[in-house]
């Protein structure tokens, strides 16, 4: 009968071993199902910001490609704008050149006008 009994208890032993290993295959699967869900938030997480990120990156680009544009407008204006100012500088030099000539013949015409003034009038004193 000891036998038996030995028998009896080893079963109930080894079927208490088996509850106790099926409920610890449980837990390990129930940790594994959270962690899964976990990981595939995260992953989830890490294409947002991955998306953030590449637009971040693009108006980054965006905005270094107006900056760059910005500054080859500003430097053709003022490249346009120097010629203009040279071309009015030559303007106004030529105008002071043409004043000058005008106001000598002005006066040669003055001095001419004076002189045949003075000739008709002196024949007639």
């Amino acid at each position: 009968m000891t036998q038996s009994n030995d028998l009896s208890q080893r079963v109930d032993r080894t079927e208490g071993q088996i509850v106790d290993l099926q409920l610890t295959a449980n837990l390990i699967l129930q940790t594994i199902e959270k962690n899964s869900a976990d990981i595939a938030q995260l992953i989830e997480v890490s294409r947002h910001t991955l998306e953030v990120s590449r637009r971040n990156s693009e108006n980054i680009s965006a905005l270094q490609l107006a900056q760059i544009r910005t500054e080859a407008a500003l430097q053709v204006f003022q490249q346009h704008t120097d010629a203009a100012i040279e071309r009015q500088d030559a303007a106004i030099e030529r105008h002071d050149a043409l004043i000058e000539r005008l106001t000598a013949s002005n006066e040669r015409t003055e001095q001419l006008l004076e002189y045949v003034i003075r000739r008709d009038r002196e024949p007639l004193e």
